[in-house]
C-alpha cells in the first residue's frame, strides 16, 4: 500500500486482550507516548453473541485512549476548532414544550441553518448566557404563547432585536439580518 516502514511495522508478538480478540490486532502508537498506544483494537469473531442472545456476529473494532488523545493536542498546541458553527441556538423551556423545540430544530436543519437545541429545561436567561458564551449569533424562543400563535421569536444576540416569524421564514429573516 506503498505505507514508509517508517509508519508502520509487523510485530507477531503483539498481543491485545487475549479474552475476546481472534484475529488480527493493531495499535497506533506515537513517540512521545513511549510504549503506551493512543489506539489499539483488531478481529474479534462472534464478541456480539454475548450481547445479542447469541448471535454470531463478527467484527473489527478499535478504540482511542480519550486522555492520550487530549494529553497530545495540549503538549502540542494543536488549536481545536470547528468548521461547523452553530447558528441558532432553539430553548427549550419545560417538558411540555420540548417536541415543539426537537420539531423546530428539525425544520431548520432542513433548510440548511446550523441549529443547536438547549438540552436543559431552563430559565431564558440562563439559556441566552449559554449563546452569547458559545457565539451563537441567533436564539429561536418557543414558549407557550408562540405555540398557541403558531410563531417563533427570532432574538439577534447581537444587536438584541428580536421578532415574531413563522418558522419557515426563519431563513429569510436571517439573510436580512
Amino acid at each position: 500500500m506503498n505505507i514508509s516502514d517508517n509508519y508502520l511495522s509487523f510485530n507477531p508478538s503483539l498481543v491485545r486482550g487475549l479474552d475476546y480478540y481472534t484475529g488480527a490486532v493493531f495499535e497506533l502508537k506515537i513517540e512521545e507516548f513511549g510504549a503506551s498506544a493512543l489506539a489499539g483494537g483488531g478481529r474479534y469473531d462472534n464478541l456480539c453473541g454475548i450481547f445479542l442472545d447469541d448471535v454470531q456476529i463478527s467484527g473489527v473494532g478499535v478504540a482511542v485512549g480519550f486522555e492520550r488523545l487530549c494529553l497530545l493536542i495540549e503538549e502540542n498546541n494543536i488549536p481545536i476548532k470547528s468548521n461547523v458553527n452553530t447558528q441558532i441556538l432553539v430553548t427549550v423551556f419545560s417538558d411540555n414544550l420540548r417536541q415543539n423545540s426537537l420539531e423546530a430544530a428539525s425544520v431548520l436543519r432542513k433548510l440548511g441553518i446550523n441549529t443547536e437545541i438547549y438540552l436543559e429545561n431552563d430559565k431564558i436567561a440562563k439559556q441566552f448566557k449559554y449563546a452569547d458564551k458559545n457565539n451563537i449569533p441567533f436564539v429561536l424562543i418557543i414558549g407557550e404563547e408562540e405555540v398557541k400563535k403558531e410563531v417563533v421569536i427570532l432574538k439577534d444576540m447581537i444587536n438584541g432585536d428580536q421578532r415574531e416569524v413563522n418558522l419557515k421564514d426563519v431563513l429569510k429573516s436571517l439573510e436580512t439580518s
